[in-house]
């Protein structure tokens, strides 16, 4: 990918859920990432879109609105660490996959 702004945003993302693992964060920590990460999220649905990868845009999507700061979901804070670590994972498999679109 050209753009080395999506890879930044990629390795930001990553980087902030492993953070939130951390139960010594403050709340205001969590509204923070629900912003970052629903910015990020929605982009990155946005460009998998534009490439039709169809599957990654359907995850993305799912991540952004679960991350969604406008209308939170509440949960505890085990269901919450597991959303954390899930949406890493797939944010750093995606870093591999859009350092693919250089080759086509």
């Amino acid at each position: 990918m050209k753009e080395k702004h999506v890879l930044i945003i990629q390795i930001a993302i990553v980087i902030l859920m492993l953070i939130a693992l951390n139960p010594g964060n403050p709340y205001s920590y969590y509204i923070m990432l629900r912003f970052a990460s629903f910015g990020a999220f929605g982009y990155l649905a946005y460009l998998f879109g534009k490439r039709k990868k169809h599957i990654w845009l359907s995850i993305f999507i799912i991540l952004a609105i679960r991350f969604n700061p406008f209308m939170p979901f509440y949960s505890s804070r085990s269901t919450w660490t597991f959303f954390n670590i899930v949406a890493a994972i797939i944010t750093g498999i995606s870093i591999f996959i859009t350092r693919r679109w250089d080759i086509e």
